[in-house]
């Protein structure tokens, strides 16, 4: 008999992390101004959105990892 390869909870995290990470990107997007800097390469200017990406990007990255052990 084949052992399990996932959990059932580690794989709904990482679903759930990732839901997290493009709500957080789409409002971003939506709520924050862009800027374009050097070599035309526009930037998200808004401190408090692109912090909640960055954090909901570390989380789905330690969801992940998790998947993948």
């Amino acid at each position: 008999q084949e052992m399990p390869t996932m959990r059932v909870k580690t794989l709904d995290k990482a679903v759930k992390e990732a839901k997290r990470f493009l709500k957080a990107a789409d409002t971003v997007k939506k709520l924050s101004g862009t800027n374009e800097y050097i070599k035309g390469d526009p930037w998200y200017q808004s401190g408090q959105y692109c912090a909640a990406v960055k954090r909901a990007s570390m989380d789905l990255s330690r969801a992940l990892a998790d998947v993948r052990r």
